[in-house]
């Protein structure tokens, strides 16, 4: 676990959520369908792209 928004772990396994609230559509901003993504971070190396987990 990090407290620096810049730092994810190599075994992190990232979860976002997102959708617009009452309060985003009260500002005009645009609608968002809710929905979540769950990926695992991988590592990019000059010999290819490698999951980081496993």
């Amino acid at each position: 676990m990090s407290t620096d928004d810049d730092e994810i772990a190599e075994d992190a396994i990232v979860v976002g959520i997102g959708g617009s609230s009452a309060d985003m559509l009260g500002i005009g901003l645009s609608y968002d369908q809710p929905m979540g993504t769950i990926y695992r971070t991988a590592r990019v190396t000059e010999k290819g792209v490698f999951d980081a987990v496993g």
